[in-house]
């Protein structure tokens, strides 16, 4: 299973648009129609049709106006993830801005959001998260559950999720997520999408909730985080949300080796296993050199520090659930919830000894990714992921990966190397027909080397991504 193909790239709408075959308010209309006729999927959940289809006229008349002056993202229609500011839009209880009283309409976007329409684009409406977008799942007290948008009983992940689902089920062509520990990764994974987490503070995240308080303020480990249907989308939206920064790149051999973890990380569910070893083959064989190699900083090692400065942050979600017993120093076989009551009531010494450890982690990578190109990792450990009872906090909740019980919030694992050291992780659908579940390959690079990432992403999408499986179905 991957990204329906009946639904139009970025790149093809964007082209019918400037040859006049069709107008941004013949696609806004028919999108709007579109999530009306499927309200099971229940992505889309907060839209302004009317102040969206003005902004198409006028994005036709200017484009009538003036053709060569039409941005990238010119009379697209698109969707925001719900915790980001949008202009018309309020945010309710538990999910307050902290500069906006409850249910005022914002008056400006965040700058993110901001970006995407200064390039042309129309924005529908917000897309569904999980309250402070503090789940791997996707529900809301307000706007309810969000299905897997191929099969309601599993879930779409999160806290991006409604991003995921919109943009598979063809109610968006691209969606603003976030990601903090794979909030937009794990639903890429899942719902067979791209995206691109990008190197930490390289898309400014003023006007997403929960985000910084102030100017100066920043949120452990908060990016911006689009989910689009193809690789060659991923890079144009690239190119608008990282400003003059973003560069281009061509897809190419690069000189420097691929890397693979050596060893057990942790468990996989097989299927996932079995596809990702397929994918490394697949990359080999056209040529690219992979090396199996110890990580410069191990997997639980790094998990730990991710859950300490993650919990630090929110002790919202810490006083869901009950405090341990009989609670000694944390390691990495700990549980969340000690580590998660251990991170809440830390001293100041405490947090600068973790930001410390962060730091030297960095430079661990820093010389890692001067010897190889990209790090091929798992995003989770699963292929399906089942919806979660909300009555269980997440930090208490479990789950099976194969015969092996773990903490739901473990599925994260994977993500948090990127996550902790602020690097750039795109995730490649890898190709999957028929009801395969989707399974997402993740490559993580060094700072600041996103156009190198996408240029892989571009190029392994041809070696072993959906357009490769459709390929060779019809071989």
């Amino acid at each position: 299973m991957t990204a329906d193909p009946r639904f139009p790239s970025l790149a093809v709408l964007a082209g019918r648009l400037r040859s006049g075959e069709v107008t941004s308010v013949k696609l806004v209309r028919e999108t709007l129609e579109r999530i009306a006729r499927e309200p099971g999927v229940n992505a889309v959940v907060e839209a302004d049709g009317a102040a969206a289809l003005r902004a198409a006229a006028e994005a036709d008349r200017r484009l009538r106006l003036d053709p060569s002056g039409a941005g990238p993202l010119h009379g697209v229609p698109v969707t925001v993830k719900r915790t980001w500011r949008v202009r018309g839009f309020a945010h309710h209880a538990p999910d307050l801005a902290a500069e906006a009283e409850p249910g005022v309409p914002a008056t400006a976007d965040a700058v993110a959001v901001a970006r995407l329409r200064a390039a042309g684009a129309v924005v529908l409406g917000r897309t569904n998260a999980p309250p402070r977008a503090a789940d791997i799942d996707t529900w809301h007290p307000r706007y309810g559950r969000t299905p897997h948008p191929h099969d309601a009983a599993l879930s779409p992940g999160g806290s991006s999720g409604g991003s995921a689902a919109a943009v598979a089920a063809g109610h968006s062509v691209l969606d603003l997520g976030s990601d903090v520990a794979g909030s937009a990764r794990i639903p890429a994974h899942l719902c067979g999408l791209y995206t691109l987490r990008p190197t930490q503070g390289a898309v400014p995240v003023h006007g997403h909730v929960p985000g910084p308080r102030g100017a100066l303020d920043t949120t452990e480990m908060l990016t911006a985080a689009p989910l689009t249907r193809s690789p060659e989308d991923l890079a144009t939206v690239w190119r608008v949300l990282g400003g003059p920064a973003a560069g281009g790149g061509a897809p190419g051999r690069e000189s420097r080796p691929l890397a693979v973890p050596a060893g057990d990380c942790g468990p996989l569910e097989p299927a996932v296993a079995a596809r990702l070893e397929r994918a490394h083959g697949l990359i080999a064989d056209a040529g690219y050199r992979i090396e199996a190699v110890e990580l410069p900083v191990g997997v639980e090692e790094n998990w730990l520090l991710c859950q300490q400065l993650l919990y630090a942050e929110d002790a919202l979600e810490t006083a869901t659930v009950e405090p341990p017993l009989d609670m000694g120093p944390v390691t990495e076989s700990s549980e969340p919830v000690e580590i998660a009551w251990w991170s809440a009531g830390m001293s100041h010494r405490d947090w600068l000894r973790l930001h410390h450890r962060r730091l030297a982690v960095q430079e661990r990578w820093r010389r890692f990714f001067r010897r190889y190109a990209a790090l091929l990792l798992p995003v989770t450990a699963l292929a399906r992921l089942p919806r979660r009872d909300h009555a269980v906090p997440l930090l208490a909740d479990t789950t099976e990966i194969g015969d092996v019980e773990v903490p739901v919030f473990s599925l994260s694992r994977w993500c948090a190397p990127a996550s902790v050291a602020g690097l750039p992780a795109a995730v490649l659908p890898l190709g999957a027909t028929g009801a395969d579940p989707a399974v997402g390959l993740q490559l993580v690079g060094g700072h600041g080397q996103e156009a190198g990432l996408l240029s892989l992403l571009t190029a392994f999408e041809a070696i072993t991504g959906p357009a490769a499986a459709r390929r060779e179905a019809g071989a």
